[in-house]
């Protein structure tokens, strides 16, 4: 099949990777004709992927022969390509091919949320330059809400921002909870079985551990948090909680025993000169919007100074929702470029620099608040052996760190060897609450450490 002929007044764009993301770019760009607001046609022209011919590029190379090349600078040192879409999903390599790609004045589009988490460097590179790095695809998938942060909310502020920021993992718990109509359990297979029937879909990669541990929303989070409050926050400062504990049983409990939800919740909000960030596990109510986001769908909610509440809500894991964003931020940048004129895009680049200069020396320093120190309603999972001593145990360990008892419920059973039951508490310090497991967890009665969860409502 014969590639697109190129045109003069055409946008050229290179593709670094062909994995999942990668090839749906190349696809859609390929087969589809994609145009700016001025008519000006968006033409990939060049592929790299070190195996072109592998399992996930087989397909489009036999397609597309000529249109994959040999070396990295094939497409950096090509004049005709004014921007390069970053999905090769590595580190170093995906490192220097930005900073490299800025140097030859061309524009980055990437979905690497890993990489621009752990190197905000790169954003004043590409403003130094002039030049654009969009990331859209990177925080939400489908959801536009970096766009929507950028040309919003100019006379208001906000103070908070929350949400399902990871598809894989939402489609996991919604696969493990109870049917809201039939009553009945979703699936009721083995966490694994549920997981390859979310890799079959293609709403999880081959490796998922970054997804089930929670460090692939602590990376979008920290993103968010830099876009909104200003500030570089690493996410590996953001604690995080995953869900890789989570039971059935657990998700069975926190409806019927709780009238609650667990959900992956990243959140980060102002408080004074402070921000609050977290990722884990969190117990929302069930008439949270939040709380009503199934399936491998992202969903972010936002809470502004003015009272508001804005909510944006769309597809979080695929490799076509992806895509669909790495692209919109392609034409994003033609639009927004008119053809490349590199002297505009410098004197922008200096007036924005300028005004935002401005803008930051008006504004308090603001620094990630000690997660010890965070207030939470806590709920407590306990696995234990039976025994007519344990309300007393608990009780008193509890107690002596002034810890008010909400609610006790305890699980219905067959088993009498190993009981589970939910202690639910006022509002305490994350430290307390820590200190008190920690001693709750040495006794002998326990089977299982004690599982901890936060709400957020």
């Amino acid at each position: 099949m014969e590639k697109a002929e190129k045109k003069e007044k055409d946008f050229c764009v290179g593709l670094f990777g062909c994995g999942i993301v990668g090839r749906k770019v190349a696809e859609l760009l390929l087969e589809n004709e994609i145009y700016t607001d001025i008519g000006q046609r968006i033409v990939i022209t060049k592929i790299y992927t070190k195996s072109p011919q592998g399992p996930k590029s087989i397909e489009l190379y036999k397609k597309y022969p000529d249109i994959f090349v040999k070396t990295s600078e094939d497409i950096i040192q090509d004049n005709d390509i004014s921007a390069i879409i970053e999905t090769t999903g590595t580190e170093y390599f995906a490192e220097q091919l930005i900073k490299w790609a800025h140097y030859y004045g061309k524009h980055v589009v990437t979905a690497n949320k890993a990489l621009l988490a752990k190197y905000p460097e790169l954003f004043a590179l590409a403003k130094e330059k002039g030049l654009q790095l969009k990331f859209e695809a990177a925080v939400a998938g489908e959801v536009p809400i970096i766009r929507t942060l950028d040309n919003c909310f100019k006379a208001d502020e906000i103070l908070e921002i929350s949400g399902i920021l990871n598809g894989t993992t939402n489609y996991l718990l919604e696969q493990m909870q109870l049917d809201g109509n039939s009553g009945e359990y979703i699936n009721r297979d083995p966490f694994e079985n549920i997981l390859k029937k979310a890799q079959r879909l293609g709403f999880a990669e081959a490796d998922v551990s970054d997804d089930v541990s929670g460090t692939d929303s602590a990376n979008k989070l920290a993103l968010l948090i830099g876009k909104i409050f200003d500030v570089i926050v690493f996410p590996e400062k953001i604690y995080t909680q995953g869900i890789e504990n989570i039971t059935i049983k657990d998700i069975e409990y926190a409806s019927s025993i709780l009238g609650k939800k667990i959900k992956l919740i990243a959140s980060a909000r102002k408080e004074g000169d402070q921000i609050i960030a977290h990722v884990f596990p969190a117990l929302i109510n069930e008439n949270d919007i939040l709380a009503k986001i199934d399936n491998a769908i992202n969903s972010v909610k936002i809470r502004l100074k003015n009272g508001d509440e804005l909510s944006f809500s769309g597809p979080g894991a695929g490799g076509v929702e992806t895509a669909n964003s790495v692209i919109d931020d392609v034409v994003k940048i033609a639009n927004d470029t008119n053809c490349g004129c590199s002297s505009h895009r410098r004197l922008n680049a200096q007036k924005e620099k300028k005004a935002n200069d401005i803008r930051i020396s008006k504004l308090k320093p603001l620094r990630l608040k000690p997660f010890d120190d965070c207030v939470f309603q806590h709920t407590l999972r306990f696995t234990v052996k039976d025994s007519p001593m344990i309300m007393g145990i608990l009780g008193t360990i509890l107690g002596k760190r002034d810890i008010n008892l909400k609610s006790f419920q305890q699980c219905p059973t067959d088993d009498r060897t190993k009981l589970l039951f939910l202690i639910s508490t006022d509002p305490c310090e994350e430290r307390i609450i820590q200190k008190a497991v920690k001693e709750i967890n040495k006794q002998n009665f326990v089977i299982e450490p004690v599982l901890v969860f936060r709400s957020l409502n």
